[in-house]
């Protein structure tokens, strides 16, 4: 059985499955030429990172409080770890490149 983390990745991509799958060929496309694709990467990459924070959101939810708050950090860590395997600049997104 995958892990919730993994699980919740799962379940994004397949309910923006569209989305996840253009993102991707825009992500190995910007990997090549970050500044001619820095706008649509910039764009398309926004309404990606809003979908994904939702779903950390909802992960993570609760878990800011008490005892479990460091375990909060880890999967919140952990889920961002799975989502830079598939999409390793995913943190350039909002970024300016001249």
């Amino acid at each position: 059985m995958p892990v919730k983390y993994k699980q919740t990745i799962d379940q994004v991509y397949e309910a923006h499955k569209q989305l996840f799958i253009a993102f991707k060929i825009l992500h190995d496309i910007y990997a090549k030429d970050k500044k001619k694709n820095q706008q649509a990467f910039n764009e398309q990459g926004s309404q990606v990172l809003e979908i994904l924070r939702e779903a950390e959101r909802k992960l993570c939810h609760g878990m800011e409080r008490g005892k479990y708050a460091s375990f909060s950090a880890q999967l919140a860590s952990k889920f961002w770890d799975e989502v830079k395997k598939t999409y390793p600049l995913i943190d350039f997104v909002g970024a300016i490149i001249e």
